[in-house]
């Protein structure tokens, strides 16, 4: 939601920016398991390598270099554990606060 400021006022923006440079990986242990449950297969049947620094890291998910079984190199991009709770949850104090500024019901 930072970069839309199409979207929300400046202010919100800037808020929601300062959040990108405080994002700690998920533990590659964590990763591994959420791959694998969704998946449903061990995750050395799934790839060749996959890589546990995370390549990227952001509030809703972190992307992994993988390799799969048959060479070709890949990035695995993984939903942050919780993450979608989350949006609810913000996106309905988001709308609560719009709509208490509007003296609307959205």
């Amino acid at each position: 939601m930072s970069t839309r400021p199409d979207l929300l006022p400046a202010d919100y923006i800037h808020a929601l920016s300062r959040l990108q440079d405080t994002i700690q990986p998920v533990p590659a242990e964590r990763i591994v398991q959420i791959v694998q449950a969704e998946l449903k297969a061990p995750i050395d049947e799934l790839f060749q390598s996959f890589d546990a620094q995370p390549l990227a890291t952001a509030s809703m998910a972190q992307v992994h270099r993988a390799v799969l079984r048959d060479g070709t190199v890949v990035a695995v991009k993984v939903q942050r554990p919780g993450v979608r709770q989350r949006i609810e949850i913000d996106l309905e104090v988001l709308r609560e606060s719009l709509a208490s500024q509007r003296n609307i019901r959205l």
